[in-house]
Formats: structure tokens, C-alpha cells, sequence
């Protein structure tokens, strides 16, 4: 038996913008880009009450939500510890990120549950023709203050709607004698909702969005612009000159010594850490 459909939605109060967090948010750098994404984060969450992870078993990576999201990676990573230092999602020990406000802004329904609703208002409103309504009754339009972002969630098709599901059968059926006809199977066995394929889903994205965020780090951190590091205090000597000498760097210092035993990869979490506080 087919599972019922249901709809989810996600009510924003029209005093959404009008509230601290969001306003300290919005005045910032790319305020918008950070909102656009906090939005996104509240409607991927409104199906599991405010955790994001995948399939109730991946807790999602920085690198996961921005594929997701389509949002800059730089972007995330920004917003996930601005989104935690104002209390608007926690950490937990597992690594699930919570989004606090979900629970209190979702409703559901199912299709049969809004055809009924449909019906008794429809009822309602007829049994009121020819009656001078109350004075104490108010417009809908008057009482309804919030603004709804409905969404269609169909669990069935969630791993088929997924950016790397493709790429998954086509690297899964590479080694197949008949790739189109082992690709047609596993859609067909993730369709079914077949545990063993979509484990075997999960697993190799998990292990590809690692992959890829290892690469991206490493390019990140070889075409970075390390003379920014000058003018910088390292210990109680400020760094002067900056020469690359491979995945090392050798810094002068304004005390006439140097010294090229820094790691790029250390050199570059210190001076993001630095630029981030300042």
C-alpha cells in the first residue's frame, strides 16, 4: 500500500525581521546571503522537527548543506557558527545540527485531512449565507499575522531528488556488463525503498562529499594569499615578510629573525581564526 502523502509548511510570523537575532544578522556582510540560508536550513528541518540529517542517520557536514542548499560553502560555514552563537541552532554530541524555531513553526497535514478541512469551511461558510455575522467576529485578514511557506515533502522520491544521485549510478553501474540495464535496477530497488541500496547510497556519498571537501581544503589552502599575514603579531613578534617555499612558508619578523618551519595548512586556520575575531 502506497504511504499517504504529506504536506508540510513552515509559518513565519510577520515580525520575523523585526527580531534581534535577525536584525543583527541581516546588518552584517552579506546579511541577506546568511538569511536566504538560515530560511532554507528551517524548511529542510521542518520534516524531523528541527534536526538536519539525512535519512535519520547522517548528520549533515558543512559541505553537505551547501550541495543541499546551493549555498557557498564560505557561506555555511559563516552561518552555522553565527546561526550558534546566537542561539538560534544548536550542536549536539552526535553531530546533529538543531534548528531551535522549527517546532514552533511548523504544521502538516494529510491530503485527505485538507480535503475534509476544505469541506467543513465550505459547509460552514454555507450555513452562514443569510445571517448578519457577529460584530465580535474578525477578518481572517485581520487575525492571520503569519505568512506560510508551504512544502510538498515525498519521502519516497528524496534520494532520487538528491544533486549526487545520478553520479552515484553512474559510478555504481561503471563496472557492470550492462550499465543502463544495473542502472534501471537500482533506481527501481531505491524506489522500492530497498534498505541494502540505499545504504550503499548513503555510504558512497558520505565518502564522496569527504573527498571533495578534503580537495577543496587543500586547493584552498595552496592558492591562498599568504602575504595577508603580514602586519600580523605571531607570539610577541610581528611577521614582516612572507615567502613560500612549497607546503611551508619561511616568515621574517621585525625583530630580524626568521623562520620556515610553518605549515601552510597550520598558517591558514590561524589567520582565518584571526580574521574571524577581529
Amino acid at each position: 500500500m502506497a504511504k499517504e502523502k504529506r504536506y508540510y509548511w513552515l509559518k513565519l510570523k510577520d515580525d520575523f525581521y523585526d527580531r534581534d537575532e535577525i536584525k543583527i544578522i541581516e546588518d552584517m556582510d552579506n546579511g541577506a546571503d546568511y538569511i536566504n540560508f538560515y530560511l532554507k536550513l528551517l524548511l529542510k528541518s521542518v520534516k524531523t522537527e528541527g534536526k538536519l540529517y539525512f535519512r535519520d542517520t547522517i548528520p549533515y557536514s558543512p559541505k553537505m548543506l551547501a550541495s543541499i542548499t546551493g549555498t557557498n560553502i564560505d557561506t555555511v560555514k559563516v552561518g552555522v557558527d553565527l546561526f550558534l552563537s546566537l542561539g538560534l541552532m544548536e550542536k549536539w554530541d552526535d553531530g546533529t545540527l538543531f534548528m531551535v524555531e522549527t517546532q514552533n513553526m511548523i504544521g502538516s497535514e494529510t491530503k485527505w485531512a485538507q480535503i475534509k478541512r476544505e469541506q467543513r469551511e465550505k459547509s460552514k461558510q454555507n450555513s452562514e449565507i443569510g445571517h448578519c455575522p457577529k460584530l465580535s467576529k474578525k477578518s481572517p485578514i485581520e487575525t492571520d499575522t503569519e505568512k506560510e511557506i508551504e512544502l510538498e515533502i515525498d519521502t519516497e522520491t528524496e534520494i532520487e531528488n538528491d544533486p549526487l544521485f545520478s553520479k552515484w549510478l553512474d559510478d555504481y553501474s561503471s563496472s557492470a556488463k550492462n550499465p543502463p540495464a544495473y542502472k534501471a535496477s537500482m533506481r527501481k530497488r531505491i524506489r522500492a525503498g530497498n534498505s541494502d541500496a540505499q545504504s550503499a547510497f548513503l555510504t558512497w556519498r558520505s565518502e564522496y562529499l569527504d573527498q571533495k571537501e578534503k580537495e577543496e581544503a587543500k586547493k584552498k589552502i595552496e592558492e591562498f594569499d599568504y602575504t595577508q599575514l603580514v602586519g600580523y603579531s605571531l607570539g610577541n613578534k610581528q611577521i614582516n615578510r612572507v615567502v613560500d617555499v612549497g607546503s611551508h612558508l619561511h616568515l621574517f619578523f621585525d625583530d630580524g629573525t626568521d623562520d620556515y618551519g610553518y605549515a601552510k595548512k597550520d598558517l591558514y586556520l590561524w589567520i582565518h581564526q584571526k580574521q574571524k575575531s577581529a
